[in-house]
């Protein structure tokens, strides 16, 4: 192989690569933003789930106490809802207008 062909062969090679490995600035925020709603979400449907637990296991003066904090933090969880919408739309989006490789 001549040192022409090689170096075309070389270029073309880390050419594939780097279309291969290459992510867009907008997909990869769009995944960063939907992946930081669903972490906060599942963190907060954890503490929801615990408080709960603490709930069952209460007398009536305690449950008392802890009817506000579930109320709080199912109002946060559930204005999660709409933001979580328009993050996978922006996701949907954004993979959507990512190159394909069929190879």
């Amino acid at each position: 192989m001549k040192k022409q062909e090689l170096r075309e062969f070389i270029k073309n090679e880390i050419k594939e690569i780097l279309i291969e490995f290459r992510v867009s600035k907008k997909f990869r925020i769009a995944v960063e933003t939907y992946q930081a709603l669903l972490l906060k979400r599942q963190e907060l449907e954890k503490v929801q789930k615990e408080l709960v637990g603490k709930f069952k296991a209460s007398s009536p003066e305690e449950k008392e106490k802890l009817k506000p904090q579930l109320i709080d933090l199912h109002k946060i969880i559930k204005s999660l809802g709409p933001k979580i919408a328009k993050a996978e739309r922006a996701y949907n989006s954004a993979i959507a207008g990512e190159p394909v490789d069929l190879e």
